[in-house]
């Protein structure tokens, strides 16, 4: 409901300005250069250049489920949702057959709070998106986030061979991430147990250190890590009013976790 705003088009760039629109009680406004618009709305093309800003008042997550008889796994409110993007699409025919189609894209500036879950200071990532023998393939070139304590920068892919299996194959850094905050998300996830750790002050945090290349296999519903691996894995851990604890390149094989 609500939408309005303004588009222009000239030599087939198509410039959108403060489109807004409501969907619930979520409050959206978007502002683009978009290439190939006309050609992608009125001749079916699906290749197209789109660069702008995106902005939120509020989003709930629970909104994001199509179905309105599932709810979200993660139950939280998210304020103020901004950031810059680049998105690409990339289109290969033969003989007007489509073979395969890429998604390229830069997400930066992005910045949010959330009401449960740790605010966004910060995040910043550049990939790509597109189908191979794995399935759906979402491929990190980059992510770099800052939360309010820690930092996380991970590299590799995600593959959606189906419908609820995700599996994912990366190179972790964490610099002084809390793991309190892993936890946290494990069992709102799992046993929808409400978070609490949002304003822990960090003297009170399990923080961690490490660089490490993961491989996991997970149902995402109902929930469950049916595989883990972790190599070349250098990790420090520091436990509240404790020693820190350090190991240099261990590996790690698990199975049916949860």
């Amino acid at each position: 409901t609500g939408l309005r705003g303004k588009i222009e088009t000239k030599n087939n760039q198509s410039t959108i300005q403060q489109l807004t629109f409501q969907y619930g009680a979520n409050d959206v406004a978007i502002t683009a250069t978009v290439d190939n618009l006309a050609y992608l709305l009125f001749n079916l093309e699906n290749q197209i250049t789109a660069t702008g800003t995106f902005n939120a008042k509020q989003l709930f997550t629970n909104d994001f489920v199509p179905d309105t008889l599932s709810t979200a796994l993660i139950q939280d409110r998210i304020s103020n949702l901004s950031f810059d993007f680049d998105i690409k699409s990339i289109v290969q025919k033969h003989r007007d057959t489509l073979i395969s189609q890429e998604i390229l894209f830069a997400f930066k500036n992005l910045s949010a709070k959330l009401d449960k879950l740790p605010d966004l200071k910060s995040v910043t990532t550049t990939g790509k998106l597109y189908e191979t023998s794995k399935g759906l393939t979402l491929s990190l070139e980059s992510f770099h986030a800052v939360l309010p304590q820690g930092t996380a920068d991970i590299t590799g892919d995600l593959y959606i061979p189906s419908r609820r299996l995700w599996q994912l194959d990366a190179h972790v850094k964490l610099n002084k991430f809390p793991w309190t905050y892993v936890r946290e998300l494990t069992a709102e996830i799992k046993d929808n147990q409400e978070p609490k750790a949002k304003n822990l002050p960090v003297e009170d945090m399990d923080l961690i250190t490490a660089e490490l290349d993961v491989y996991s296999s997970m149902i995402t519903y109902p929930y469950d890590i049916t595989r883990l691996e972790i190599k070349n894995c250098n990790l420090s851990y520091q436990l509240p009013n404790s020693k820190l604890i350090a190991v240099e390149k261990f590996d790690l094989s698990l199975e049916n976790l949860l």
